[in-house]
């Protein structure tokens, strides 16, 4: 019987990181009109103050509208990396609660091989791993083989955004925004019969599949 997998289950749910992304950036929508009005022709210095802005931080509205655009990308990017990480963060659970039950299904069968062919433990077994291994077990189940593929697409920007985004993503890479990774995060938690919602099942399900 395989060791078992300390887990915390202390994983997000995604669609929590939703809402605190759409909440979030009507908040900085709001502080900019905010900001912008108390500009006006005249700049209200009195009501810049009160929110914590200085008119000598911006030379114009239109400096000011790219400073709020400029924090808005950065929301969206850190978002981008919690929905991104989270997201692996549950199929890594899933990897360890499936062998530390014993699980009785080809998944969790293939998670003990990878498991046991690993030197570090359930560490060295790779995410891409983990996903390959959910494609080549049921490759007759095409929905699920084509969202874990299509999850695959956008881990290079998981990757850029994690490791400090020092390098230029390929230019060939199509821009994802944060509705995007949220959409295709919860595809293939879906599709693998994940819940998110805790306290999870002591038995994880598996997606209706046709083994191949």
């Amino acid at each position: 019987m395989s060791p078992q997998i300390d887990v915390s289950a202390k994983m997000q749910d995604i669609d929590f990181i939703q809402d605190y992304y759409l909440q979030s950036r009507l908040c900085l929508e709001s502080r900019k009109n905010s900001v912008l009005a108390a500009l006006g022709n005249n700049k209200n210095e009195d009501a810049l103050v009160a929110i914590g802005l200085e008119t000598v931080r911006f030379a114009s509205p239109d400096e000011l509208r790219i400073f709020f655009d400029d924090l808005i990308s950065e929301l969206e990017n850190l978002v981008k990396l919690d929905l991104l990480s989270v997201t692996e963060g549950h199929i890594r659970y899933d990897f360890a609660t499936r062998i530390n039950n014993n699980n009785q299904d080809p998944i969790t069968s293939t998670f003990i091989t990878l498991l046991s062919n690993s030197r570090h433990g359930a560490g060295g077994v790779s995410f891409g791993q983990i996903l390959s291994a959910w494609v080549d077990r049921y490759p007759g189940n095409t929905d699920l083989c084509n969202k874990v593929n299509t999850y695959k697409t956008i881990l290079d920007l998981r990757n850029w955004l994690a490791h400090g985004r020092w390098w230029n993503l390929s230019s060939g890479l199509p821009v994802h925004t944060v509705e995007d990774i949220h959409q295709i995060s919860n595809d293939v938690l879906q599709a693998m019969g994940l819940t998110q919602h805790f306290p999870r099942q002591s038995t994880p399900m598996s997606p209706p599949t046709t083994e191949g």
